[in-house]
């Protein structure tokens, strides 16, 4: 199921009206505590810091209210918007409104680092955005308001350039760190934007294992042409499949055997791959 956040978001951003003006009586508790005015309220004061004007409060809620699955659309149009453009956030910032909009939460550390740092190493804001809109954490917001998280105009979300879901309850995040890992570990290297869409979303709609995807890399040309010594091979499947160091006895087994012709790379990879270990690491992602 493919389909761009901008079949929804795009048409209505044509129409969009966020004044500067600033009603004195439009305050938060003039609004009920659910329902599409606290939703847009909340989208207000989250990522524009202030209270709604009248026309944008009435056009965004009267979006809702016509089709409440709208919920992840009406979130992400804010960020879209020119004024939060002008706002001229750093990705620190992004990242924390992202948390504050999306997962109603301070950032995490390990969370926190980790977009950051994408976001510095070649990932786009689009992308950022697309696995917040598709996180649990916002699905349980948007339920909060009485606004239903499980439809598909609601869930997936994509702009095109990251994986969509396909259902609900995936969590795009974790499948994506997964795929990090093997591009950080097996290639040195930051995902390519092409690259790790491919990867997630083979992932989560099962044209994939976790033991095929370890094999994609493994056996790409990328890593042939990295020309590793059969030991740097070896301390490279302990720490991609494993998540830890070569032993030395291990280490000797799998030379030896490598040295001898007994087995092929592909053959040892095999052994790796099919180890406890490796499937403990594709558990702790959530993935089978």
């Amino acid at each position: 199921m493919k389909r761009t956040i901008f079949k929804k978001a795009t048409g209505i951003m044509l129409s969009l009206i966020m004044t500067a003006t600033v009603l004195p009586q439009f305050a938060l508790n003039a609004f009920a505590s659910s329902g599409a005015d606290a939703f847009v309220t909340r989208c207000y004061k989250v990522v524009f810091q202030r209270e709604p004007d009248e026309d944008g409060f009435a056009y965004w809620t009267e979006t809702l209210d016509a089709d409440p699955s709208n919920a992840a659309s009406v979130a992400c149009a804010f960020i879209f918007s020119e004024e939060y453009k002008e706002l001229n956030r750093t990705n620190e910032e992004f990242v924390k409104d992202l948390y504050y909009l999306f997962m109603g939460r301070e950032a995490d550390k390990a969370g926190f680092d980790f977009w950051c740092n994408g976001l510095s190493n070649g990932m786009t804001r689009d992308d950022v955005l697309t696995s917040f809109a598709n996180s649990a954490e916002f699905i349980t917001i948007c339920e909060s308001f009485g606004l239903p998280a499980d439809s598909e105009s609601t869930s997936p979300i994509t702009t095109g350039s990251v994986p969509t879901l396909t259902n609900s309850n995936d969590k795009i995040t974790n499948v994506t760190l997964f795929v990090e890992r093997l591009y950080k570990i097996c290639l040195n290297r930051t995902p390519d934007k092409e690259g790790i869409a491919f990867w997630v979303n083979s992932l989560l709609e099962g044209q994939f294992s976790s033991y095929e995807c370890a094999m994609g890399f493994i056996m790409s040309p990328e890593y042939t042409n990295l020309n590793l010594s059969d030991a740097q091979y070896v301390e490279n499947l302990y720490a991609c499949l494993m998540n830890r160091p070569a032993d030395a006895a291990g280490k000797a087994i799998w030379l030896e055997v490598l040295s001898n012709g007994t087995m092929t790379r592909e053959q040892v990879f095999n052994e790796f791959a099919t180890s406890q270990e490796f499937a403990n690491i594709c558990e702790s992602y959530g993935i089978n």
